[in-house]
């Protein structure tokens, strides 16, 4: 983490006890490995580490959304995928020694625990317990690029954006009036880039969506207004609501 990135002590939610980190311990050495991570505080748009860096730290999502983008050939970042609470975050960095090999910023106010690699591998006792937890995120983190990967030959552009703002009101929104309310540092372009358009694409089916009245834009808050319909365009079983 660069030394500018300041962060701020946070208070512990329920978010790091989803973590597949957690998953096969007892709950007592669950709560003994929490005591011995940092608990820190990343402001919207704050970054966590960048590509490149050296990766010597694990982070559990304990609040808030955390933006993953991938830098190629000296290109702009790409956003990728936006994790949430209970989500490892710098996973391969426990798997082996290497550098980052994407650069993560919070997308929203994020509240973290997190663990030097050389003070995971002393829970001896764990180990066996932590790896299989993280070898369960590793697997679900592929499954869910490979269905990306089927929803870019499957869905139109508008069924994609559609499925997003699905996932992500059903990860990170909160009943407002009737409504859910989506606040997330994302811009038209990382919202075009997690489902592989240009930024004026994503901004055409925006307007769409907003002129059916299934959505309603603000300066970092997407409201959804017709969730339902908005889950109809997303393809079966993308309810927002359970």
């Amino acid at each position: 983490m660069r030394n500018d990135d300041v962060v701020q002590p946070g208070e512990p939610g329920s978010g790091w006890r989803r973590s597949p980190l957690f998953s096969h311990l007892s709950p007592e050495q669950a709560e003994a490995l929490r005591q011995r991570m940092r608990l820190e505080v990343f402001e919207p748009r704050r970054r966590l580490f960048a590509q490149g860096e050296a990766g010597d730290r694990v982070y559990v999502v304990d609040k808030g959304a955390v933006k993953i983008s991938l830098e190629r050939d000296g290109q702009s970042a790409l956003a990728q995928v936006v994790l949430g609470p209970g989500d490892v975050v710098g996973l391969y960095p426990s798997l082996g020694p290497g550098p980052r090999d994407s650069t993560a910023v919070a997308a929203s106010e994020v509240v973290t625990a997190s663990i030097l690699c050389a003070e995971l591998e002393q829970c001896h006792q764990e180990r066996a317990a932590i790896n299989f937890g993280l070898a369960q995120q590793l697997c679900q983190r592929l499954f869910e690029f490979d269905v990306q990967r089927v929803d870019l030959l499957m869905l139109d552009t508008a069924g994609r954006l559609a499925k997003l703002l699905v996932q992500l009101a059903r990860r990170f929104g909160a009943a407002e009036n009737g409504t859910i309310r989506v606040q997330l540092a994302l811009s038209q372009k990382e919202l075009g880039e997690l489902i592989g358009v240009s930024r004026d694409t994503a901004g055409a089916r925006l307007r769409e969506f907003a002129e059916r009245g299934w959505i309603a834009k603000a300066p970092g808050v997407l409201h959804i207004l017709a969730p339902e319909e908005l889950a109809r365009r997303a393809g079966p079983s993308k309810s927002i609501v359970d």
